[in-house]
Order: C-alpha cells, then sequence, then structure tokens
C-alpha cells in the first residue's frame, strides 16, 4: 500500500529529524525489509542514498571505507552488523562523524550502547517492527544504557498488548502484541489460510491488526519494552 511507505517515511522524519542528514548508506539486501526504510527514508526525503555492495556489505573494513569515502550520516542496521564495525579502531573510526544511528531487527543490548559512545556522538535510536507491518512500527531515541525500550507507536500506529482473550493488559503486564494502524499490510500473498489468523479486526476501531506473536508490555511514561516471542519462529 502506497499510504504505508508515506506514513513510515513520514514516521522517521517525524521521530529521527531525519533532515538533517544528507547521505544515507544502504547495508541491506533487497530481501531485507530494512532495504525498504534505507531507501524509501532518503528518497523520498531528497537524500543521497549510497548502496553498499556484496563486499562493503559483509567486509567491515569495506563498509568503514565506504562510509568515510562517501561522508555517510545516517546508518540503519541490526546490532550484529554494527558490531563488526567495532571490532578495532581502524574500522570503527567512521562512526566519528555519523549523526543518526538506526537499530533494529535484533535486541539491542546495553553492551553495544556502551561500546558505541567510545566512539560516535550519533544520536543513537531503537526501531521495532515486523516486515508485515511496514519494517517498523515503533522507535526511541537511546539515550542511557539502563532503559532501552522500543518506544512509542509510529504516526497513525497503535501498539496494543492484550491477553488470550484480546482484552486490553494495564500497564506494567506482560501480553502479545497487537499492531494496527496505516502500516498494517493487507495479508501474504496466496496464503489465506495464515493471513485469517494474523490479520483480524481490530475490535478497538474499524481497522485490521497484525497478531505479531511478540510479548511486550508498556512503561508508565509510554515506552514499549520487548520481551521475547511467544513461540519459536
Amino acid at each position: 500500500k502506497r499510504i504505508s511507505i508515506i506514513n513510515m517515511v513520514n514516521s522517521y522524519k517525524h521521530f529521527l529529524y531525519t533532515d538533517t542528514c544528507e547521505n544515507f548508506l544502504s547495508t541491506s539486501t533487497v530481501a531485507f525489509d530494512m532495504f525498504i526504510v534505507e531507501n524509501f527514508v532518503s528518497i523520498l526525503s531528497n537524500k543521497t542514498v549510497i548502496l553498499a555492495n556484496d563486499e562493503e556489505q559483509k567486509v567491515p573494513a569495506f563498509m568503514s571505507s565506504l562510509i568515510k569515502k562517501h561522508s555517510i550520516d545516517f546508518i540503519l542496521s541490526t546490532p550484529s552488523k554494527l558490531e563488526l564495525l567495532l571490532l578495532n579502531e581502524e574500522t570503527s573510526s567512521c562512526l566519528k562523524n555519523v549523526k543518526i544511528i538506526q537499530l533494529g531487527g535484533e535486541v539491542f543490548k546495553e553492551s553495544l550502547y556502551n561500546r558505541l559512545r567510545s566512539y560516535t556522538n550519533a544520536k543513537i535510536f531503537n526501531g521495532y517492527g515486523p516486515s508485515e507491518c511496514t519494517a517498523c512500527s515503533s522507535n526511541k531515541e537511546i539515550v542511557e544504557n539502563s532503559n532501552i525500550t522500543i518506544g512509542k507507536p509510529f504516526l497513525n500506529t497503535r501498539i496494543y498488548i492484550l491477553n488470550d482473550d484480546l482484552n486490553m493488559l494495564p500497564i506494567g503486564y506482560n501480553g502479545e502484541m497487537y499492531i494496527s494502524g496505516d502500516g498494517v499490510g493487507k495479508g501474504y500473498i496466496n496464503r489465506n489460510d495464515i493471513t485469517s489468523k494474523a490479520f483480524i479486526k481490530d475490535i478497538y476501531s474499524n481497522n485490521i491488526m497484525y497478531k505479531t506473536g511478540d510479548i511486550g508490555k508498556y512503561q508508565s511514561n509510554g515506552d514499549l519494552i520487548y520481551i521475547g516471542r511467544k513461540d519459536s519462529q
């Protein structure tokens, strides 16, 4: 859906102030949902996107050189891929002039935040969202290592914490995360069987909500904490 992409781009611009950046780095393959974020956010914001080749995606020294060569100031990455850049002083030096580092796709550990702060003054964000909901559904700027959350829902997005009977749970209680709003897709192509189980009517609005299989809870400040999976996916 076109509206899903536009909502994602507007949300990133709202949460990250991406207008402060000019050169975006794309290190994902086209099969990974992060590729959508890297390229659509940059292009629809009238910015430059630098596409890393296979070697630059996999070899830290090559990626570091690419970041320096093109004065990259926006990086979107999984925590594990970013950790590869921190293996030594030479490769990690590329982060010195980066303005925004957006992490997602994996759990963001406190130890990684501490290491990043040794090499960069960039704003560091932690995002969450399944591919079924246009790659990202919530985001948070991380300013300390003691409270790493996945933040608040994107624009025009609701994230519910529900029990097995689809009743909302109070703040601080663990439950399954359901996502509703402009980012939610229409379902799985030619898979009506699993679409009907995962994409269900949002009983709190007129939308469709996605049953994520993820467990989370709300803090009193409105931030979401990701707990883990309900299954072994």
